[in-house]
């Protein structure tokens, strides 16, 4: 009489873990590729939303094109290019530092 073993042979058992392994490291290769792009995150500020503001030099006779928040000084007063692609008065404020107090004379009874 001959015995038969119940337990499948040792070389078809690690044939089938080897394939159910490389089949979970592709199924997870495949999960993951899909799921990064919907885990991207936008930039919180983008770099150039394309508004600009036109200035018209009458000396060189050009239009010249201005980001947001540029700065021009003409004739004397300062426009900063605003977000909606118009120009803003901006009036200049006095250069003095903050917190700063004016000089004092000493207390009398400090010069005695």
């Amino acid at each position: 009489m001959t015995r038969t073993s119940a337990l499948p042979r040792i070389g078809s058992l690690t044939h089938r873990v080897g394939t159910l392994a490389m089949a979970a490291m592709l199924a997870l290769t495949v999960a993951g590729s899909l799921a990064a792009p919907a885990l991207a995150k936008p930039p919180r500020h983008p770099a150039d939303n394309g508004v600009r503001c036109a200035y018209y030099n009458p000396q060189t006779g050009e239009i010249e094109m201005h980001m947001v928040w540029d700065l021009i000084t003409v004739g004397g007063k300062d426009l900063v290019c605003g977000e909606d692609g118009n120009w803003f008065a901006i009036r200049a404020l006095p250069l003095s530092p903050v917190g700063a107090v004016a000089p004092q004379s000493p207390p009398a009874a400090a010069q005695q």
